[in-house]
C-alpha cells in the first residue's frame, strides 16, 4: 500500500472518529435536556440527604436533597417566604418542614422549576409530607391505633427533657426494649440484660422488679436507661411509627423505634 492510500485511510479513520465523537456529544446533550421539563409535574418519594437553610436568610427557599428509590437525587425547593400564599399549603399539603431532616422518608409532588428543582407550592394537589412507617414485624402502615407494646422489639433513640436537655445512646441499636403478652418485659444496653414486669392501664404504663446481670463496663449508660424506664409514667404511639415512653411529672419523653 503506497503512502497516498496510507493517508487517505487515516483521514477516514480520523472522520469517523469525528462524526462518532459529535454524535456521542449530541446524544448526551439531548439526554442532558431531557432530565426534566420546565412547568412539568412529577412526583417523588425517598430519602431526605441533606436540608439547606443558608437562603431562608434572604427569603430564598428551604433547599431539601432527595435520594429516590430508584438512586437518583432531585432538589425540592419550598417557598419560604410566601409559603402562606401556597395552594398546598391552604390545602395542608405541606407539614412543617423544619422538622424535617436527614434520614426521613418523605413523599412530594411539585412543579419543576427552571433550574430543575421540584417546588411544591403552585396547585392544591401538590404536597411534601412525612412517608407513613412501617414497623419491622408489623402488618400495614404505622396506625397508632392498630400498634401495640408487643408488636416488636424496640431501639432507643433518645430521652428529651423539657428543660432542653437531650441524652443519645453513644452506641445506638444497644439499647432495646422488648414487651411480653404475659406482662414481662426483656431490654439489652451497653453492657447488661435487664428484665422484669410491666403493667398497663389505658396509657398509663409502670415497670417494676426490674433486675440485670452484674457485669461492669466502664461509661456504660445503662444506669441512665433503667432509670428512664423506673420513671416512666405513660406510653403512646405516633404515626411515624414510634413507641414514646412520658416520664412523671411531665418533666420529658423516650423515644423507641
Amino acid at each position: 500500500m503506497d503512502m497516498k492510500k496510507i493517508i487517505i485511510w487515516l483521514i477516514a479513520i480520523v472522520v469517523v472518529i469525528g462524526i462518532g465523537f459529535y454524535a456521542l456529544n449530541s446524544y448526551i446533550y439531548t439526554e442532558k435536556q431531557a432530565d426534566f421539563v420546565i412547568g412539568e409535574t412529577v412526583s417523588k418519594s425517598g430519602e431526605v440527604l441533606a436540608i439547606d437553610l443558608a437562603q431562608v436568610a434572604l427569603d430564598g427557599p428551604i433547599l431539601i436533597t432527595l435520594e429516590s428509590l430508584d438512586g437518583g437525587l432531585s432538589t425540592i425547593a419550598v417557598p419560604s417566604m410566601g409559603i402562606l400564599l401556597c395552594p398546598a399549603h391552604e390545602n395542608n399539603n405541606i407539614g412543617d418542614v423544619y422538622l424535617l431532616k436527614a434520614g426521613d422518608m418523605i413523599d412530594v409532588r411539585g412543579e419543576i422549576s427552571e433550574d430543575g428543582s421540584i417546588v411544591p407550592c403552585s396547585s392544591p394537589d401538590h404536597y411534601l409530607r412525612p412517608q407513613p412507617i412501617v414497623v419491622d414485624g408489623f402488618e400495614g402502615e404505622a396506625d397508632p391505633s392498630r400498634m401495640t407494646l408487643d408488636m416488636t422489639t424496640w431501639n432507643w433513640i433518645s430521652a428529651i427533657y423539657n428543660d432542653g436537655r437531650e441524652i443519645l445512646p453513644k452506641t445506638p441499636n444497644r439499647f432495646s426494649l422488648t414487651f411480653s403478652k404475659d406482662g414481662n418485659f426483656q431490654a439489652t444496653t451497653d453492657c447488661n440484660s435487664v428484665g422484669g414486669k410491666y403493667t398497663t392501664t389505658n396509657e398509663s404504663i409502670a415497670f417494676s422488679a426490674i433486675f440485670m446481670t452484674e457485669m461492669y463496663c466502664e461509661g456504660s449508660q445503662e444506669s441512665e436507661f433503667v432509670s428512664l424506664l423506673e420513671d416512666t409514667q405513660s406510653y403512646r404511639f405516633t404515626s411515624r411509627g414510634e413507641l414514646i415512653l412520658d416520664l412523671k411529672f411531665d418533666s420529658g419523653s423516650v423515644v423507641f423505634r
